[in-house]
């Protein structure tokens, strides 16, 4: 029914400015979207993004209004604006675990503009993927405005699997006092500029975890599966493992990724292997990467 009633308004609209002057008529906005930002450079648009949202601001950097639409397969959709120059944040796959500010028309600024994770939501689930892009001056005039929009995905998919290896004397018993794992970062939010707001910090709990034990060669291998917000590698990502005897094993994963070529950008699924003993750290794995330890300095081969 709204959206009938927001029909009917604008071809009557339209209607009038046909009648007067088409200076004052608002104009046509294609935007045709893309998601090639990926391992496999190609366009996973209509494969991995549901819905987007978009938040105009005009020339003054003030809030105009949000704009959505269901992707149901359309690379693109088009709207129409006021003539003037715009700037519009776009977000894909918004949904009850992301946090916007007020939408005040005219009231809201484009630097007060955050997106962060909701406070309550620290199981950040896989399923969702938060998609980002920003489209700077748009210049909307009689013939209205064609734009190419790029996505980048603003979330990522980290396996983060324990190895226990022989020597460690209480593999066996890890069975039934599995450690909790979390992941701490300060990558809870960021502004319209996709830029972290440092010192925002989260904590993601694992949404699955599954455990193996081979008694043959007394390992005990537990896989733990997360989902993060926006990365950047000059960003604390800290894992904590801890067990019921409150032994802890801290690790900053973001100092190990920083050690390989992995492009945070493109890459959305990170596979970390570590491998242990009751005495030392043996071995650490990311994606193919294999690093070494030498004299507690952290190596890549």
């Amino acid at each position: 029914m709204k959206t009938l009633l927001r029909s009917i308004l604008f071809i009557l609209l339209l209607n009038s400015c046909i009648q007067e002057d088409l200076s004052d008529c608002p104009a046509e906005v294609r935007l045709n979207f893309g998601y090639t930002l990926n391992m496999a450079n190609k366009d996973k648009f209509r494969d991995e993004v549901k819905d987007i949202s978009m938040y105009v601001f005009d020339e003054n950097d003030l809030f105009v209004q949000q704009i959505d639409y269901t992707v149901n397969n359309k690379q693109s959709t088009t709207f129409y604006l006021n003539k003037g120059v715009y700037n519009i944040l776009v977000l894909g796959n918004v949904d009850e675990k992301i946090l916007l500010p007020a939408l005040q028309p005219m009231s809201l600024r484009l630097s007060d503009f955050e997106v962060s994770l909701n406070d309550k939501s620290r199981i950040f689930q896989d399923s969702t993927s938060v998609f980002y892009a920003f489209i700077e001056k748009l210049n909307v005039d009689e013939l209205g405005a064609t734009r190419e929009v790029g996505l980048r995905k603003n979330s990522k998919s980290i396996k983060v699997r324990l190895i226990y290896e022989k020597g460690f004397q209480s593999a066996r018993s890890l069975i039934s006092d599995l450690p909790e794992v979390v992941l701490s970062g300060q990558n809870r939010s960021f502004n319209y500029k996709n830029e972290l707001l440092k010192e925002d910090e989260i904590t993601y709990l694992p949404f699955y975890s599954f455990n193996k034990f081979y008694p043959d060669n007394n390992l005990n291998e537990t896989d733990y599966y997360f989902s993060t917000f926006h990365l950047e590698k000059n960003i604390p990502l800290i894992l904590k493992a801890t067990n019921a005897a409150e032994d802890n094993f801290i690790i900053d994963l973001m100092e190990i990724l920083n050690k390989t070529p992995i492009d945070l950008i493109r890459e959305d699924r990170i596979n970390i292997s570590i491998n242990f003993t009751n005495e030392a750290l043996i071995a650490i794995h990311i994606n193919d990467w294999k690093l070494y330890l030498d004299s507690g300095n952290i190596g890549i081969e």
